[in-house]
Order: C-alpha cells, then sequence, then structure tokens
C-alpha cells in the first residue's frame, strides 16, 4: 500500500475453512477495500477468475508459507509442475517449497493463451519491519486505505490513531466503520515502529 501496489487478496484453501469464517474475511477486507477472491486449487474454485486477472499483467504471489502458492500455480498452469509440500503439523507452518524467485512467463506456460508474466515467491512467516525500511511512523496510517475517510476527523494534527478520544479512527472503530482486527494490525506495526531504534531507521 506504502508503494501504491494494486493488490487482489487470494483466501486459499477455503474447503477447510467454514462458511462464517470465510464470510468474516470477506467483510474485513473487501471493507477495506480489497478485491477478495475464494480459492480452492484442489477442487479448481476461483482458477479461472484469477487466470483472467493475471492476463496482460506483471503479478508477483506472495503469501505466508504453506498456504498453497504453489499447488495454485499448478492448478492454473499445469504445465508448471512445481514441487509442493504439506504444512508441518509440528509448528503449524509450510516447509518452503518454493525457495528462490521464479518469473514465468504466461504466453509460456499457457500455450500462447495468455500474456504477461507471473513470479512466484518463496513462503514467509512474517514481516519483518523492525529491520528493513519498508516506511516510516508517520507514514503508517497512509498505508491502512480504510482509515482515511477519517484522517480528518482527528482532532490534532499529532494524533497516533491508537487510543485518543478525539480521533476519528479510534471514533470510526467505536462506530464499526473499521474493523477491530484491522485497528489491532496497525496497533502491532505502531508498536514496532515506534520502538524502533533511532540507528535503525532511515
Amino acid at each position: 500500500e506504502a508503494y501504491k501496489v494494486p493488490v487482489t487478496i487470494l483466501l486459499a484453501k477455503i474447503d477447510l475453512l467454514s462458511e462464517e469464517a470465510i464470510a468474516e474475511f470477506h467483510r474485513v477486507y473487501e471493507g477495506a477495500g480489497y478485491e477478495v477472491i475464494d480459492i480452492s486449487a484442489t477442487q479448481g474454485i476461483g482458477v479461472e477468475r484469477v487466470k483472467a486477472m493475471l492476463s496482460g499483467n506483471t503479478t508477483l504471489l506472495s503469501g505466508n508459507s504453506g498456504v498453497g502458492k504453489s499447488t495454485l500455480l499448478n492448478a492454473l498452469f499445469p504445465k508448471l509442475s512445481l514441487d509442493t509440500g504439506k504444512l508441518s503439523e509440528k509448528i503449524a507452518r509450510g516447509k518452503h517449497t518454493t525457495r528462490a524467485v521464479h518469473l514465468f512467463s504466461l504466453a509460456h506456460v499457457s500455450g500462447g493463451r495468455y500474456r504477461g508474466y507471473l513470479a512466484d515467491t518463496p513462503g514467509f512467516s512474517m514481516l519483518d519491519f523492525e529491520h528493513f525500511d519498508f516506511f516510516g511512523l508517520e507514514d503508517l496510517v497512509h498505508t491502512f486505505r480504510d482509515f482515511e475517510p477519517y484522517l480528518s476527523e482527528c482532532r490534532y494534527t499529532d494524533c497516533t490513531h491508537t487510543k485518543e478520544d478525539e480521533c476519528g479512527i479510534t471514533r470510526a472503530l467505536r462506530d464499526g466503520k473499521i474493523s477491530r482486527s484491522r485497528h489491532d494490525s496497525y496497533l502491532n506495526l505502531y508498536q514496532t515502529l515506534k520502538s524502533k531504534p533511532s540507528w535503525k531507521k532511515g
């Protein structure tokens, strides 16, 4: 969001999720302004919709380890025959089946039916905001697109949007206009960036 990269969220392995969990995910992220596509690579759900979205674009496929990126790619383009792995039952995470970034020509893997490029990336356990300068603390609020409409309602220009009573964002949270989970994510990132030593900044 900080670099204005267009994002579509793929909710993978929906065959393993309850209808309530799927509906809640859509409520939160569609409410935040993102397109969400339900995916089940093993059942072929959402595959054609993703193919149409990829055509003519250069797309980066990214996500946590074990969410099924390689399985999805195989379902999209069987010619790839990528290795896939199972979740580690001990640590409940994927085993990093993809170990390097791979850039695929859609024309090549689709037999000329589609154009564009697709980059597959290794899975990750977490994003490290402490050691990498994605953006600073002052820019954090602008990476939450669903917060933007309420920024002008803050009384103070130095509002942290964490707990102030006269903050447009915390008011929107109380009114149910912003999801609690989204604000919790903001608070976690806020604390990480706030506690970052100055010698690690910039």
